[in-house]
């Protein structure tokens, strides 16, 4: 089941929840001069919210892709875009090139090194690299929206039913934390690369997984600017998940 919602003027979310991998995954559209989706989910998510943005805009229409990084819940679903959106051109790092071979994303690429700012028409998205997750993760902070599409960063497992809003900051905030010791994130490279997050004017903090964030932001971030993350251990969520 995907669900999608308009979480800002003609910016939307696609999602859909993985229940045996407790986990949600997220495309966002959105409609300007130059059409743009964030993230493309897995392949199998991929070809579910294909017929969702066709209600919307034709994908032969878009212009850019764009994906955080390199894992396949990010970009696994690119080859069942770019088949329909044969224009678009994939915007990642650098350092995704190779992994975007692999796939066969050889040709309509931008490859970033972090500070660009690309134009959509009324809107902007400016790159921020940030990599703790991979050499190459990114941030994408579109403008004047103030709404940072933030890959794994700020992400949430889900249990049971993917939900829009989280039912409370308290909740959330144990979920992100949760994510990011699953992910083996430490304090020091989150303070040393999310620290830039306090300057932006922000509105809406969304992540690829979970619910996105639009109440008390900037207690989030520093939240997890100070938290003390510890390793995570065989039994843990995300341990179960993965097998590991």
């Amino acid at each position: 089941m995907v669900e999608v919602h308009e979480i800002s003027e003609e910016v939307y979310i696609l999602s859909t929840h993985l229940k045996e991998n407790q986990i949600s995954v997220a495309s966002f559209l959105i409609l300007d001069e130059k059409p743009t989706l964030i993230e493309t989910g897995t392949m199998q998510a991929a070809k579910n919210f294909t017929p969702e943005i066709e209600k919307i805009i034709p994908l032969e229409k878009i212009s850019y892709i764009f994906v955080t990084h390199e894992h396949l819940d990010h970009m696994g679903g690119l080859p069942e875009y770019i088949s329909e959106a044969y224009n678009a051109e994939t915007v990642a790092h650098r350092y995704t090139k190779a992994q975007l071979g692999f796939m066969g994303i050889v040709g309509k690429t931008i490859l970033t090194g972090g500070g660009e700012t690309i134009p959509l028409g009324k809107r902007k998205i400016e790159v921020i690299h940030a990599p703790i997750e991979t050499a190459g993760t990114t941030i994408f902070n579109l403008q004047p929206d103030g709404i940072l599409f933030t890959g794994d960063y700020f992400g949430q497992l889900t249990e049971e039913k993917w939900t829009l809003h989280s039912q409370s900051t308290e909740q959330l905030l144990q979920k992100i934390t949760e994510l990011h010791q699953g992910l083996g994130y430490t304090h020091q490279d989150i303070k040393a690369y999310l620290s830039p997050l306090r300057k932006i004017p922000l509105k809406i903090i969304a992540p690829s997984h979970g619910s996105i964030i639009q109440k008390d932001l900037k207690q989030v971030i520093e939240n997890t600017l100070k938290t003390n993350l510890k390793p995570a251990k065989k039994g843990t969520l995300w341990s179960k998940i993965f097998g590991v």
